[in-house]
């Protein structure tokens, strides 16, 4: 950087200004971030968890354990994006 005032801004896509209390809109922000990640967690966890507990010829077997990993990892993480966007 070459010590612009404009050079750390243009790196930042959204403006946050910070110049009221935290309030409700916050928290509904900060809830959907949570919701967003616990569902990624689940998602990674139960995709893990089926990997591990199914046998060697791991193929058809995990076809609905890893669709279901998919079902809650993809939106998870779309809402927790959703949610920094947001914040």
């Amino acid at each position: 950087m070459n010590g612009t005032p404009g050079a750390t801004a243009a790196l930042v896509a959204v403006g946050h200004h910070y110049s009221h209390s935290p309030g409700w809109d916050d928290f509904f922000v900060a809830l959907v971030l949570v919701v967003g990640a616990t569902l990624a967690l689940l998602g990674m966890h139960s995709g893990v968890t089926a990997w591990r507990t199914a046998g060697p010829p791991r193929g058809r077997a995990l076809r609905g354990a890893l669709l279901g990993t998919g079902l809650l990892l993809v939106p998870g993480l779309m809402i927790a994006a959703f949610g920094v966007w947001l914040y």
